[in-house]
């Protein structure tokens, strides 16, 4: 489907597309190639288009390592924030540059993150001012990002060291 690299982390990474007849948290615990696998493999959320306005990107977080998404687990955290960079998607519609522009840890079933479809680019950038709104940490320039954005890319991990916990750390960044 794609790949991820996310400067100031070691994030760079294969992600996946679960097909119409896999489960679609499959490859939480498969690798690109399909094989199981603990690490898992980062992978779109199936509602997302490719060229839509808004890519969520799941990915594990593993213990204290440096594995998957584990790195934006504390991105809550203003200067564990600040040290990420750019996020760069590679896909077959070729390469596009996200700026990061917040941070924000919520329950796993928020409504407000799981929205794919705007009817205009005034509507991306409300949603993306009303995520500021919430942000535990955020860039600078957030709001100037915010009003210029044409897509937006949220990277997603558990929040939580332990498995099965309910809150999740969302990375959002975007592209104006």
């Amino acid at each position: 489907m794609g790949w991820i690299t996310v400067s100031g982390t070691s994030i760079d990474l294969p992600v996946a597309l679960p097909s119409k007849n896999k489960a679609r948290d499959w490859y939480l615990d498969h690798d690109a190639r399909g094989k199981r696998s603990e690490l898992g493999c980062p992978y779109l959320d199936v509602r997302c288009k490719e060229r839509g306005a808004h890519l969520l990107v799941f990915g594990h977080r593993l213990g204290r390592s440096h594995h998957m998404f584990t790195e934006l687990a504390g991105t809550h955290e203003q200067s564990t924030f600040d040290a990420i960079g750019n996020a760069t998607w590679n896909s077959r519609a070729g390469s596009e540059v996200f700026e990061p522009v917040l941070s924000l840890v919520v329950d796993k079933d928020d409504a407000l993150i799981q929205r794919f479809e705007f009817d205009s680019p005034s509507e991306l950038r409300d949603w993306l001012t009303e995520l500021l709104a919430r942000s535990a940490a955020h860039t600078g320039n957030a709001s100037d990002i915010a009003l210029e954005a044409r897509r937006a890319l949220t990277l997603v991990t558990c929040a939580e060291a332990r498995r099965g916990g309910r809150r999740r750390t969302l990375v959002v960044f975007a592209t104006r």
